[in-house]
């Protein structure tokens, strides 16, 4: 998706769909920049959250977390969904 949850974009989707990472995340989740230059600087960790899993209907999520790709300019981010029994 490549947008921060300051955005309208994100803003249209999370009006229909659940983010995982905000409902199940630990910490901030931040996802980019990794290990490139940020407009001329090169920050030693990621600055913002631009990566997201979204979902809806009967799913709950019950952990999200963020890891590193080896040759990539963001961390991915990873949840666990599952459908409760009911």
């Amino acid at each position: 998706m490549n947008t921060t949850d300051q955005c309208v974009e994100y803003h249209w989707i999370a009006g229909v769909w659940r983010d995982a990472y905000r409902e199940a995340g630990q910490g901030p989740g931040l996802t980019y920049p990794v290990g490139v230059p940020f407009f001329g600087v090169r920050a030693p960790w990621p600055l913002f959250r631009i990566d997201h899993v979204f979902y809806r209907g009967k799913l709950e999520v019950s952990r999200a977390w963020t890891g590193v790709l080896p040759g990539s300019d963001h961390r991915y981010v990873m949840a666990e969904l599952v459908r409760p029994c009911r």
